[in-house]
């Protein structure tokens, strides 16, 4: 790992004598204090968690000249186990606290207005700034995977692959992109069958300086089958087509979108839409922000695919530049979020089952790059749970530079 990142600084620090390198860096740690249940029966001690670094990384290098450069970020993970192919065998081995490449890209511009990018790619139109990178989907409470496809950051394609950025005038956007991955073809005919891996556009106008407004399509490719007999929607086999618009507004204390996102199944057709959605207002010391994305899902998608509601509520208010109390309430127990279900008691998945709250006050700290906070975290559970609530002391410590 040491020989890794020296290496990575050598080589860098070296090109920056010829171009321009910007260079950040970014170590988060968090855990709990303390934590017990409501019943008084458990209590845990300090603990250190592990969790991939996803709102910044741990080292992002860019490298850049007039007409080409290139962007490079480095991850970690400290307590996981990744596995790789030695050789074109197919044996394997694996390492443990990784440090690994998140996204590496390389582009260029032809001319002014175009901009060619190769390598990990994508295309995005409004992200929310409380937790973009958490688990919007509820899949792991459904039961659900082909979901995961609808609801991400990206609103054209993410991945392995090209992006060509196109301005012909300032206050337009477009994007085109295509990205399945390394190492696999754009399109591919095999006799009559044509398949394809997953691409997509993103257009973004920038209407005046306090709206903007914008769409997205993302088709994750076909393996050129037809629909097959008696078909019935499949979580794992079938490709899937996403319809994104949205616009937002930004003024000196507001900023906020709304992005409804269209989910199309490739035999079935429309199976759900989600309402994606972002709000915070700053009016001296005080902060608010707001995220309430509902999702309506098909009856016919199945009766593990219920609608669903997540929310998360902030707070905060500034005493001064090192100590910002706050207050969060959501349904984000413990690192995911726990859907509020719309679905039938029968299923096990009604809103009565799956309602929780999680309040959690506390308090930011912040000393020149060093941010921190802590707090005393309430967590219910779903219906019929045992115990009902706990509680958590957490905290969470990030250096940048």
């Amino acid at each position: 790992m040491k020989k890794l990142i020296a290496g990575c600084l050598s080589v860098l620090m070296t090109a920056g004598i010829a171009f321009a390198v910007d260079f950040s860096a970014s170590v988060y740690m968090l855990g709990t204090l303390a934590s017990g249940s409501g019943d008084g029966s458990t209590f845990n001690g300090p603990t250190v968690d592990n969790q991939p670094q996803k709102d910044a990384d741990m080292l992002v290098f860019n490298i850049s000249e007039e007409n080409f450069g290139a962007h490079f970020e480095l991850w970690t993970n400290l307590a996981s186990t990744v596995t790789y192919l030695t050789d074109t065998s197919g044996s394997t081995s694996s390492l443990d606290n990784v440090v690994y490449a998140r996204r590496a890209y390389l582009w260029f511009k032809p001319v002014k207005q175009l901009k060619v990018a190769i390598g990990n790619v994508g295309s995005y139109l409004y992200t929310e700034q409380l937790h973009w990178w958490k688990d919007g989907l509820g899949g792991s409470a459904t039961g659900t995977t082909s979901w995961y496809l609808r609801y991400s950051n990206y609103t054209g394609v993410e991945g392995g692959g090209i992006n060509i950025t196109f301005n012909p005038i300032q206050a337009l956007t477009i994007d085109l992109g295509t990205g399945g991955g390394f190492g696999n073809a754009l399109w591919s005919k095999d006799g009559d069958t044509l398949t394809y891996t997953d691409w997509g556009a993103t257009v973004k106008y920038q209407i005046n300086n306090t709206f903007s407004a914008g769409f997205g399509w993302r088709d994750m490719g076909s393996d050129g089958s037809s629909k097959p007999d008696g078909y019935s929607m499949s979580t794992w086999d079938d490709y899937y087509k996403v319809l994104t618009v949205g616009f937002d507004v930004k003024t000196d204390n507001i900023y906020g979108f709304l992005q409804p996102r269209t989910l199309f199944n490739q035999y079935y057709g429309f199976e759900g839409v989600t309402f994606d959605n972002y709000f915070r207002y700053a009016t001296g010391p005080v902060t608010f922000e707001a995220r309430i994305p509902y999702t309506y899902r098909q009856q016919d998608s199945g009766e593990d695919d219920p609608s669903y509601l997540i929310y998360e509520l902030r707070v905060k208010y500034a005493v001064n530049d090192t100590i910002t109390p706050f207050l969060d309430l959501s349904n984000d127990n413990g690192g995911d979020y726990t859907p509020s279900c719309f679905g039938t008691e029968a299923n096990g998945d009604s809103f009565a089952d799956t309602f929780v709250v999680h309040v959690y006050p506390g308090v930011y700290l912040k000393v020149g790059n060093c941010t921190m906070d802590v707090g005393v975290s309430f967590n219910s559970y779903k219906k019929d749970s045992s115990p009902s609530w706990g509680w958590t002391i957490p905290f969470e410590a990030r250096v940048t530079f």
